[in-house]
């Protein structure tokens, strides 16, 4: 009697792997096209809504997806665009930034769509 428990908890418990196995939402790795793109400062201004704190606009050639429209720097680079930031970072019109855009190739796996590196690091 304890031979055959032993062969049905075996069994059992083999069965249980196996569906748990394909159960799991397995998409393999992912896989990332890149392309490098630019970011060009097209106008630095005063904010008249907030002293001493300045608008940076921004435009972007390449295939990231900021591209198709003009964006602040403090929506793109997640910081605060004060006299400071400008005066240390030497934010001015025609300044470029580069970067790199890695793309998710289409059912490659279950990650990030876009992944953006820049070249610069801003002094925060």
């Amino acid at each position: 009697m304890t031979k055959y428990l032993y062969y049905f908890l075996t069994f059992s418990l083999t069965i249980g792997a196996l569906n748990s196995c394909n159960d799991a939402k397995s998409t393999g790795p992912c896989d990332y096209t890149k392309e490098k793109f630019n970011m060009r400062v097209i106008d630095v201004s005063e904010d008249s809504e907030n002293e001493n704190m300045y608008i940076v606009l921004v435009d972007f050639d390449g295939n990231v997806k900021w591209a198709n429209e003009t964006h602040t720097m403090s929506e793109i680079r997640n910081v605060t665009t004060d006299y400071d930031f400008i005066i240390r970072n030497n934010i001015r019109n025609g300044a470029v930034y580069t970067g790199t855009v890695h793309k998710k190739v289409e059912g490659s796996g279950n990650c990030d769509e876009e992944i953006v590196d820049w070249n610069q690091k801003l002094k925060r």
